[in-house]
């Protein structure tokens, strides 16, 4: 253990981490996830509608998903190091760049590039990062840089609606100045290569069908039921539990707040049991504990349970994400790994955009609110079935 814990606790290694979880926060945590924080205070404020609030959603998500997929082409014909660091800085300027009421226009492109160097953050910002680790590690280490997505969804909830109460501008300067300070951080983004070379294999159309068809394919499905299956917990759970179940709204608060928790935990936990048992089986395991996670709270409605749902399904959205990054560079390998991860982030965007107006209807509907909840879970228990169902196998291209 304590080889083990020296292997883990290098100085390199751990600054490598803390780079990579400062890209995932900024990418996830606060280029995505702040702004929903931010929308009470923009609609009592008087800033704009409800209906140009959620198109300035809908267009981030437009950028995000452009981002997820160009970002690979992009590492191959720019300094993935600049990329990296221009995409921060693009977070930055969105939330500094908006503190004051401007026209809906210049809020729609601040959201479109929040969205999409959000997207190149989350694929290149992981993916060099395994690039740049030793092999000994790459497997926990690569997997705890997710973990900046829990710290942006903390930040979220506990800060910025304390700020946003005070002065809606509060909340936008708040999100900046920390934007700007995890950028000064990420400006010493090492240098790394994703050409592989002059004689770097280029992936034509049948090479990405092998690819696909080898099993990422699979892979790639059941982590876009992952993603339409957590989104109750991340829209509906506090109203959930307020509306429905009678909480109160500090108990409600409490419970945001911990499902923040558990998204900080969650890499660092899956990272020790995929190191124990493999990236595939803790994938499935963490999958089917989510799918339960997610169902709970329809028929177990004492605190214990409910906080267990918010903890766990907190802590395995991260989980999962890392985890599935994790599968992919295994199937394709290293090479090959930020086309497939753009890939996947791509489609995983999409699904959440489909299931986050499908779960709306049904949420409102005759069925009561509790059957989403059922249904999300369903979806996750699906994707384990696709796991189970292909035997994967590393593709060599």
């Amino acid at each position: 253990m304590k080889l083990w814990l020296e292997d883990y606790l290098n100085r390199d290694i751990l600054r490598l981490v803390l780079l990579g979880m400062a890209a995932t926060g900024m990418g996830i945590g606060l280029g995505r996830f702040a702004y929903a924080a931010l929308v009470p205070g923009m609609i009592e404020a008087g800033w704009f509608s409800e209906r140009t609030v959620g198109l300035m959603g809908a267009v981030n998500l437009l950028g995000y998903l452009l981002g997820a997929l160009t970002a690979s082409a992009l590492a191959k014909r720019f300094p993935v190091h600049r990329i990296i660091q221009c995409s921060a800085l693009g977070i930055v300027l969105s939330f500094l760049l908006c503190i004051l009421p401007q026209p809906a226009g210049w809020f729609y492109l601040w959201r479109f590039i929040a969205g999409m160097t959000g997207a190149l953050l989350m694929v290149l910002g992981p993916a060099s990062v395994m690039r740049l680790l030793p092999e000994n590690v790459r497997k926990v280490a690569s997997t705890c840089v997710f973990a900046g997505i829990g710290v942006g969804i903390l930040l979220s909830a506990t800060l910025v609606p304390m700020l946003v109460n005070l002065s809606n501008s509060y909340g936008w300067a708040a999100l900046g100045v920390t934007a700007l300070l995890v950028f000064l951080y990420m400006f010493r983004w090492p240098l790394v290569s994703f050409s592989n070379g002059q004689h770097a294999h280029i992936l034509n159309r049948a090479d990405k069908r092998s690819l696909l068809m080898a099993g990422m394919g699979v892979v790639v499905v059941a982590y876009a039921l992952d993603a339409a299956a957590f989104v109750p917990h991340t829209v509906f759970w506090v109203d959930y539990l307020q509306r429905h179940l009678g909480w109160s709204s500090a108990a409600g608060g409490f419970q945001w707040a911990l499902f923040g928790i558990g998204a900080i935990v969650g890499p660092f936990m899956v990272a020790l049991l995929s190191a124990r048992f493999g990236v595939s089986r803790t994938l499935l395991v963490a999958l089917v504990l989510k799918s339960l996670a997610i169902m709970m709270p329809t028929f177990l409605h004492a605190p214990v349970f409910i906080s267990l749902s918010s903890f766990a399904v907190g802590a395995l959205i991260p989980g999962v994400v890392a985890l599935t990054s994790g599968r992919l560079a295994e199937l394709v390998g290293l090479e090959h790994h930020a086309w497939a991860w753009g890939l996947a982030t791509a489609i995983f965007a999409l699904s959440q955009a489909f299931a986050g107006f499908g779960f709306a209807a049904l949420y409102t509907g005759s069925l009561g609110a509790g059957s989403v909840f059922v249904l999300a879970g369903s979806l996750a228990m699906v994707g384990v079935l696709c796991l189970l169902l292909v035997r994967q196998r590393r593709v060599q291209i």
